[in-house]
């Protein structure tokens, strides 16, 4: 079976490629991103980077929802197999480019491709555990059990 894309953002129960409008409605969903966002902002405030990370860590965090939140219509048996793939790429590219302009402090002349290469490598591929591996069964898991209908109600 392929994937092919609905409208919306859908949880429930199924098989096979599936695509509704059914979830929450816009302001809802936009609010949630939101506050995902500020809550970033407000838990690096005591980051000893400062204001790199407040601008960043928020920036990487507000890209990664809208894209999960974009792509959360795309599944293939119920799953929505690719909203766990922009908080990878996100933090990856963006975290990764913070961390290839630190010296001693951020500065955009001490960027380097090797710096960038290794901090998105190394990133991306524990975000990619966190979310695949982790993310996708505790996902699962909450949906079967019937406990995410609860908890998102």
């Amino acid at each position: 079976m392929g994937v092919s894309e609905g409208v919306g953002l859908k949880l429930g129960g199924g098989s096979g490629v599936t695509g509704g409008s059914e979830g929450p409605e816009l302001g809802s969903v936009l609010g949630s991103v939101l506050g995902l966002a500020l809550g970033c902002f407000l838990a690096n405030l005591g980051s000893p980077l400062g204001p790199v990370d407040w601008v960043f860590g928020t920036a990487a965090t507000l890209l990664a929802a809208l894209g999960s939140w974009a792509l959360a219509h795309v599944k293939y048996k119920n799953i929505p197999i690719l909203a766990p793939l922009p908080p990878v790429l996100a933090n990856a590219l963006v975290v990764g480019l913070e961390i290839s302009c630190l010296a001693d402090s951020f500065a955009w002349s001490n960027f380097s491709w090797a710096a960038f290469a290794s901090g998105a490598l190394s990133v991306g591929l524990g975000e990619l555990v966190v979310c695949y591996l982790l993310g996708v069964p505790l996902m699962l898991l909450l949906e079967r059990s019937g406990l995410s209908k609860q908890l998102l109600a």
